[in-house]
């Protein structure tokens, strides 16, 4: 399971991050402000919050449902606690 939408909102801040960075740092006609800065900085960090809510949120998982209404009767997580007991189980 993969969270998508935390990747939709990463990918957009990611982008201007690296626009915003050559911007300051290799354009010879833009000078930087402290605002610039305090700025790009806080987009940096939502970003990688956004990137590790994303590896967070996705998971490896087999969900078993019904065949008619695709209602969840079963969640397991792949390989946990370990992968003897996982497969022991699953046979």
């Amino acid at each position: 399971k993969v969270a998508w939408k935390w990747l939709f909102i990463t990918v957009p801040l990611v982008l201007v991050s690296f626009i915003m960075t050559y911007a300051g740092f290799f354009s010879t006609t833009f000078e930087l402000s402290n605002n610039f800065l305090n700025g790009l900085i806080g987009l940096c960090l939502f970003s990688l919050i956004c990137i590790l809510l994303a590896i967070h949120r996705s998971y490896d998982k087999w969900v078993f449902n019904s065949e008619l209404g695709h209602v969840d009767l079963i969640e397991l997580l792949n390989n946990h606690p370990n992968k003897a007991s996982y497969t022991k189980f699953m046979a």
